[in-house]
């Protein structure tokens, strides 16, 4: 099994998806994107995380 993205010695957690909205707010124009995924609130089973993408670091293109 591939190493996990998260924490280093952390235990993986595994969810489902309950809901998932993407908002477009702009073109993605630009040399470099970069998503930012968080961790908002974790429960039992239920996970809330939001994510961002972002155009040279100074434009919101999506959010999620």
């Amino acid at each position: 099994m591939p190493s996990s993205p998260c924490r280093s010695g952390a235990t993986p957690a595994h969810g489902f998806t309950l809901s998932f909205t993407v908002n477009y707010l702009d073109r993605g124009i630009g040399d470099r994107v970069v998503a930012k995924g968080f961790l908002e609130r974790q429960g039992r089973s239920v996970y809330f995380a939001h994510g961002e993408a972002w155009v040279d670091d100074r434009v919101m293109i999506a959010s999620a």
